[in-house]
């Protein structure tokens, strides 16, 4: 584990150094390497475990679902925008609405 995070800070290093950045697969997959760790250890800082679930893509059909949602929304269709909210629950994901919009994080 430990030599994992070793190579990379290299790498991090390295892309500083140099200028023209980081491999940048190659940190995501060291990244990725650690959270396995993490499931036998569960070593890692709570907060960093979180970062990782919201990386995760969200499927073409739940945004397709949001889209229409704003829609509804929009049209101040309170009744349909709330089903379609009940769906795409349904289908593991939660919506959340703020200031910049609606984001979309899985349950």
């Amino acid at each position: 584990m430990f030599a994992v995070v070793k190579e990379a800070e290299k790498e991090i290093k390295r892309g500083r150094r140099d200028g023209g950045g980081c491999d940048l697969w190659g940190l995501k997959i060291a990244k990725k390497t650690l959270m396995e760790f993490d499931e036998v250890f569960g070593c890692i800082v709570k907060g960093e475990r979180e970062e990782e679930e919201v990386e995760e893509e969200v499927p073409k059909g739940v945004m397709e679902l949001v889209e229409e949602r704003i829609e509804a929304k929009k049209d101040k269709d309170w009744g349909r925008a709330d089903k379609i909210r009940d769906i795409i629950a349904g289908m593991g994901w939660q919506v959340k609405d703020g200031k910049e919009g609606a984001t979309v994080v899985k349950l």
